[in-house]
């Protein structure tokens, strides 16, 4: 493998390693998130365990039809404008 090869190998291997770290804060992001939400609905709304295990499965399924390209994240958040009316998450 020459030199220029090489170097090229090293840079592609760079970027998967990143894009491997970055997937890791993705994820860890998420969980935060999901973990705080799952929080107030347990602390401000009186969420119990069977209510917050049925908020889990309907987010599984949210997000395996969003990653199966069901729909994108901007027409579910414009759907939600329109059944609420809650300005500030509308893309715009």
């Amino acid at each position: 493998m020459s030199k220029s090869e090489q170097k090229k190998f090293k840079e592609q291997m760079l970027r998967v390693q990143m894009n491997r770290i970055s997937n890791e804060q993705q994820k860890k992001n998420f969980e935060s998130a999901l973990i705080l939400i799952l929080w107030v609905l347990h602390d401000k709304f009186g969420f119990g365990q069977q209510r917050l295990t049925k908020v889990q499965k309907e987010l599984k399924v949210l997000i395996d039809n969003y990653n199966d390209g069901l729909f994108t994240a901007e027409e579910l958040v414009n759907q939600l404008y329109e059944e609420t009316g809650i300005e500030h998450i509308k893309f715009k």
